[in-house]
This record gives C-alpha cells, sequence and structure tokens, in this order.
C-alpha cells in the first residue's frame, strides 16, 4: 500500500498509521495485519502489538527473519535464532493479555524452510505454538 519494497524500510508509526486508516472503513472487518520483524526485539514487540490492538487489528503475524528483513518470496534470507523468535511471542503474548483484547490473534511466520529446510521450519513451527503463537504461517512450502 505504501509503494515501497518489502524489505523493512517501513516504521512501526505508518504500518499504525495504514491499519487505522484502513479499519475506519472496513466496518469492523477483523484486519490480519503483517507486522515484520516486530520493529525491534522482545521490548519493541510489546510496543508493536498494543499499537496495532489500539489501531484497530484483529491479528498481527511476526517473522522470524533478521533485520533487515526481506520479502519471503527473495533469496538471502536471514533468520533470528528460534529463542529469540520465542521472546518476540511471549513478549506480544504478555501485551495481549494485559491489553483492551485479549482475544487479539498471534500469528509467528517462519522462513526457515527456504533457509534452512523441511524439518527446522516444522521445529521452529512447534516452539513458536508453545511460546504463545495461535497461528503459524510457513513461508513457502
Amino acid at each position: 500500500a505504501a509503494g515501497v519494497p518489502d524489505v523493512g524500510v517501513l516504521s512501526l508509526d505508518q504500518f499504525s498509521d495504514k491499519i487505522k486508516e484502513i479499519s475506519r472503513v472496513t466496518a469492523g472487518l477483523p484486519l490480519f495485519c503483517d507486522a515484520d520483524t516486530g520493529f525491534g526485539e522482545a521490548a519493541n514487540v510489546t510496543r508493536t502489538t498494543i499499537e496495532y490492538i489500539d489501531a484497530g487489528a484483529a491479528a498481527l503475524h511476526l517473522e522470524d527473519q533478521a533485520f533487515p528483513k526481506r520479502c519471503g518470496h527473495l533469496p538471502g534470507k536471514a533468520l533470528v535464532p528460534p529463542e529469540a523468535m520465542c521472546a518476540r511471542l511471549g513478549a506480544a503474548s504478555a501485551a495481549r493479555a494485559g491489553s483492551r483484547d485479549p482475544h487479539f490473534v498471534l500469528c509467528a511466520r517462519t522462513d526457515a524452510f527456504g533457509v534452512e529446510g523441511m524439518g527446522p521450519a516444522v521445529s521452529r513451527a512447534a516452539r513458536y505454538v508453545r511460546a504463545g503463537a495461535d497461528v503459524v504461517f510457513p513461508e513457502g512450502l
């Protein structure tokens, strides 16, 4: 919607503003919104989750890529260690629990299939569910 490549150049504020704009005209339809890598580590993911909820999103998805991220369909992606992604998900889950929307959906996207293969992708997905993800999005399958 912003007309820029999907490589992590937009800020949390730009994403939140777009969510607010869309939620105003969609008459309560649930919005499932991309949160890239959460705009930083766990503390930033807390703010991202709160901002998305306040902007009107019903769900967000976080990627397990390292920054700077790349579009999931492009080569050259790097992943954070699973522990770092689990910390992001834990922060998002805690933020959700203390928010006005305890039913906000957390989706963990893993790009591991294209980087590490099927086994590691499945292993990461299972860890992400244990860390608080409600949904897993295995990119590239």
